[in-house]
């Protein structure tokens, strides 16, 4: 489950503007935005080329600011309909919600566009800031269970896959402040002070073969595919 929301490419003299390198999707907006697809400490890795190469090239990059992220949101560039779509997982952290919303906020306000989401919910870079988050990030706590014979739920993060039971998600459910417990839960998953390779896997536009990529940033170990949407 996840919203995805839609930030038109503007056009200059009828033709539709290229779409932005990847430096330039990371390096714009008012937070330090990092991508978590592929290891950059890897042997023969060449940065130079991957950050000049075009958002377009892949089919949708993992992104989120360090310390902070959880679940990180995914960015892409559709070239057919030439727009940037940003989608944010269903649950997600508070503070993925805030990040991924401050980063729409910041391209909208970059491209000159208005914001529309996959519900056909229209925003300005002025009030995307109101989507009412805590609605989807408490819907998506309480579907962990629809399936009533689930014993347990898997849903990764940037770096390590959270696995619930029913009884941790009730525990949310039960607590002050459900979204705060589940955002803490997630958060501290994330970042625990282990070492392991994360598995990544992408695909290439061109030629559709995939690839892996290892990142060694925290000791944790997923699988998340980038190829799916």
């Amino acid at each position: 489950m996840s919203v995805s929301f839609y930030i038109n490419n503007k056009k200059t003299f009828l033709k539709a503007k290229a779409p932005m390198k990847l430096k330039e999707c990371l390096g714009f907006s008012s937070q330090k935005i990092e991508q978590f697809a592929f290891d950059e400490t890897q042997n023969n890795f060449d940065l130079e080329k991957f950050y000049n190469s075009s958002v377009a090239d892949y089919e949708c990059l993992l992104c989120g600011v360090f310390g902070k992220s959880s679940r990180g949101f995914e960015l892409s560039f559709d070239k057919e309909l030439n727009h940037y779509a940003v989608r944010v997982f269903t649950p997600s952290t508070r503070e993925d919600w805030q990040i991924a919303l401050t980063y729409i906020k910041d391209l909208a306000k970059k491209l000159g566009s208005d914001i529309v989401n996959e519900r056909d919910e229209h925003f300005t870079a002025a009030n995307i800031e109101q989507f009412n988050y805590p609605e989807d990030i408490l819907f998506g706590i309480k579907s962990y269970f629809e399936n009533k014979d689930t014993d347990e739920y898997i849903s990764f993060g940037i770096f390590r896959e959270a696995a619930f039971n029913r009884k941790i998600v009730e525990g949310f459910l039960n607590s002050k402040n459900p979204i705060e417990a589940f955002s803490k839960f997630f958060k501290d998953i994330q970042y625990l002070d282990a070492f392991s390779a994360n598995q990544i896997f992408f695909e290439d536009n061109n030629t559709k073969r995939n690839f892996e990529h290892s990142k060694k940033r925290v000791k944790i170990k997923m699988t998340y595919r980038l190829i799916s949407k």
